[in-house]
């Protein structure tokens, strides 16, 4: 009896899924049914793992996973060939090395570059992403910063070689396949100048904030403001054809929190709201803005694009705040930075201002004490007690809540979004802001 002909055309997410299910489905019957996924690589791309690919931080094969370990005890047959025709009437792929007969087709190609033109392949596919994205971002940063005046070139390409999370160019990406759409070059230049500009906001942090270290390199002396303020020219001008008004408005926030941050170093009493402001400016506005970017270049439709911005804006709300309770619990090693750096150096953060109002509230005062008029930066022996008064006040714990609080709302926008294959990649991102903790 001949077996029932299956063939899995792309080895991507839904391809290898597929593959697995139907083994799954049909293990009492192998003899009836024969299961071919066919890909013209021999290995699978981790699609989370591109943005750390993006920011130099993991090698190109660190994301590729091998077909015959994907599938190793498993009824599948894997081929590696380029399809260059469907024939939907004969049943019938024609690839570069052989034809394969098939009684049911399951096509999970991929983006932009995976269909090669081929007759009813676009109308069937199942679109995802690809590893060339992300390189071509970091390499158009890379590029963008190599033309840069020698006085500042190579202190910029050490910021960008040691490699950001690139959540923010991952979003724009993501966002920017709304309704379908795929990833172009108008999309890739928005990525890239988002991390721009994110990279011009962390040399300006580092000469204000005076850090010594940031990701774990040295950071920049005289150079910074100019090298800032060219990465802020160059990260426009990738940007310009887009709405300027979004733009200016995000740089503008980023601005004022950190001067609103540098006039208010040494003072631990700031009222909640002022450091809701200062990162809503400081973080949330840009992941605000590249969602938003990434959505104007999906859609017309403004209600969409304010949704991507709301989403966003809770994102970097909820990233910031885990950042600021990292300050106070986490490792130097998943930050790039000393523990407690912001506590040493006079920056009042989230956890600190519950502590405190937590303080308040049980009629004490010795939190309030060793903050009282400090001397910069506060002495290591400062430090620790006032760490364990922080944890006793239950202060990275309320944090921890408020956090939550922004993820849900994330969450509420992402289903809104009512698109499947964006929230999965988005819950991909949110997961492994999670795993900073563990």
């Amino acid at each position: 009896m001949n077996k029932k002909k299956i063939v899995v055309l792309g080895g991507g997410y839904a391809g290898v899924h597929a593959a697995k299910t139907l083994n799954k489905a049909f293990k009492k019957h192998q003899d009836k049914v024969e299961v071919t996924l066919i890909d013209k690589k021999h290995h699978h791309i981790l699609l989370t793992e591109l943005h750390e690919v993006a920011g130099a931080r993991v090698s190109e094969d660190s994301v590729k996973i091998s077909f015959d370990r994907i599938f190793a005890g498993k009824k599948v047959n894997v081929v590696q060939d380029t399809i260059v025709e469907i024939d939907f009437k004969k049943q019938q792929l024609i690839g570069q090395r052989a034809k394969y007969g098939y009684d049911e087709l399951i096509i999970g190609t991929g983006a932009t570059t995976a269909d090669f033109n081929i007759p009813g392949v676009k109308e069937h596919a199942f679109y995802l992403r690809f590893l060339e994205e992300a390189i071509k971002i970091r390499c158009h940063i890379e590029e963008t910063v190599a033309a840069s005046h020698p006085f500042v070139r190579q202190v910029l390409l050490d910021y960008v070689r040691t490699g950001g999370k690139m959540l923010r160019p991952a979003l724009v990406l993501i966002m920017s396949t709304l309704n379908g759409n795929n990833i172009d070059q108008d999309a890739i230049n928005t990525a890239a100048a988002v991390e721009l500009i994110h990279l011009a906001s962390i040399v300006h942090d580092d000469i204000i904030d005076g850090a010594p270290i940031r990701r774990g390199k040295k950071t920049l002396s005289k150079q910074a403001v100019l090298a800032g303020d060219l990465l802020l020219s160059k990260a426009l001008t990738l940007t310009g054809r887009l709405d300027t008004k979004t733009n200016r408005v995000a740089m503008a926030r980023l601005c004022e929190s950190e001067l609103e941050q540098d006039a208010n170093v040494g003072n631990f009493f700031i009222i909640r709201t002022a450091c809701t402001r200062r990162i809503a400016g400081k973080t949330a506005s840009l992941f605000a803005l590249s969602c938003y970017l990434g959505s104007a270049l999906a859609t017309e439709d403004q209600l969409v694009r304010m949704r991507a911005h709301r989403l966003g804006y809770a994102l970097g709300m909820a990233f910031q705040i885990q950042d600021d309770n990292l300050d106070y619990d986490g490792e130097a090693v998943l930050l790039g930075k000393e523990i407690a750096w912001d506590l040493k150096n006079g920056i009042p953060t989230l956890p600190l201002l519950l502590a405190l109002q937590e303080e308040k509230k049980a009629g004490s005062a010795l939190l309030h004490s060793y903050l009282h008029e400090p001397k910069l930066p506060l002495s290591k022996k400062n430090i620790n007690t006032i760490l364990s008064l922080v944890e006793h006040y239950r202060g990275v714990e309320k944090a921890q809540r408020i956090e939550q609080q922004y993820r849900k709302r994330v969450e509420r926008d992402i289903e809104a979004l009512d698109t499947p294959e964006i929230e999965r990649m988005l819950h991909s991102l949110i997961s492994r802001l999670s795993l900073r903790r563990n």
